[in-house]
């Protein structure tokens, strides 16, 4: 499947995070908050963050937000 180039701020804000083990550090702080029975969240905490942020950068509130911005005609 192809692959888009990607854009460059993104790539960009990703390589700082790596560099800055933000990943890592977002799994320490979230760790007190996983369920003693169930372990860790289904999606690292790094990712569930940073969807965020794109979010916040795109001006995306909430999935619903994304569903009524679009038209179906």
């Amino acid at each position: 499947m192809p692959r888009s180039s990607g854009h460059a701020f993104y790539d960009r804000l990703n390589k700082v995070l790596n560099d800055a083990g933000f990943d890592a550090f977002v799994e320490d702080v979230c760790k007190p908050f996983y369920a003693a029975t169930m372990g860790a969240p289904s999606l690292p905490p790094g990712r569930y963050f940073r969807m965020h942020m794109v979010g916040y950068f795109e001006g995306i509130d909430s999935c619903a937000d994304a569903n009524t911005s679009t038209s179906a005609t």
